[in-house]
């Protein structure tokens, strides 16, 4: 019945979405408010997934979109849902200062999942973006930032019967948290309610992600499609909830091929 309703929207609002095998038993469970996934930035794939994720759970009910982008973003967000998804709209949305990163989370597959989302919104669909991360002065995370995001999810939900979808980095989205960290500190999954969180880890097929670092310690930051270490083969696309899976994650997603990276959005800055 899901898959039919899924097919019905796209027919419908000629959404680029397609059917996600086992994002059902994730829809399924009633007490969930928030399901996580938690990917590297900077590929084509793993936004890919996730907006396929939103379609399905759209096509049953309201969806609040999270995606890691600081509060001064938000206007800019609800401008282009509103919009027509032209050039112009497209030139207010990226003039934004989260789009001149050079990293993954201002590339070229974020700004077709943002599109995806408007095009799910404007078929009929109860969708909204919100920017949750927080403003930062430093890169990398804090314990500060992590209460934060997760503040911003919380406030989201309350009052509101939408399911959070959420699509952060992969530590964001451990409840086990940043425990190599000194000292640790929870991660923003950790600081949501444990019974109303479901975490998804991206796949490790390999690839390509594109980002920003030093080669070699004491060098500058290159920003370029990196490799990503292969800890397992490819598998079909999709979701496999696992209750043994080690960590704090309760499934992975699957991209069904290695990955590979999708460069910025501005390229020239």
């Amino acid at each position: 019945m899901l898959a039919e309703l899924i097919a019905l929207t796209l027919t419908a609002s000629a959404v680029p979405c397609t059917p996600l095998p086992g994002i059902e038993p994730v829809l399924a469970r009633a007490e969930t408010r928030y399901v996580m996934f938690g990917e590297a930035h900077g590929t084509v794939e793993a936004p890919g997934v996730f907006l396929d994720a939103v379609c399905a759970a759209a096509a049953t009910r309201p969806v609040i979109v999270g995606l890691e982008y600081p509060p001064a973003e938000q206007k800019r967000l609800d401008a282009y849902l509103r919009s027509d998804g032209g050039a112009k709209a497209k030139a207010g949305l990226i003039a934004g200062p989260a789009w001149a990163e050079k990293a993954g989370r201002a590339s070229v597959a974020m700004l077709d999942l943002v599109e995806g989302v408007r095009k799910l919104k404007r078929s009929g669909a109860n969708v909204k973006l919100l920017a949750f991360d927080r403003d930062q002065t430093a890169t990398g995370t804090t314990a500060a930032r992590e209460e934060g995001m997760a503040r911003a999810l919380i406030e989201a939900a309350d009052g509101s019967d939408a399911l959070i979808m959420v699509l952060t980095g992969v530590g964001h989205a451990d409840r086990e948290g940043f425990i190599s960290a000194k000292p640790p500190f929870r991660a923003a999954a950790g600081a949501l309610q444990a019974s109303k969180v479901l975490s998804l880890a991206f796949a490790r097929p390999g690839g390509e992600a594109w980002g920003c670092r030093a080669p070699e310690q004491g060098a500058a930051e290159v920003c370029k499609a990196w490799p990503l270490t292969a800890r397992e083969p490819v598998q079909a696309r999709g979701i496999v909830l696992d209750p043994k899976l080690r960590g704090g994650f309760d499934g992975v997603f699957h991209a069904g091929r290695v990955y590979t990276a999708s460069p910025p959005t501005r390229q020239g800055g």
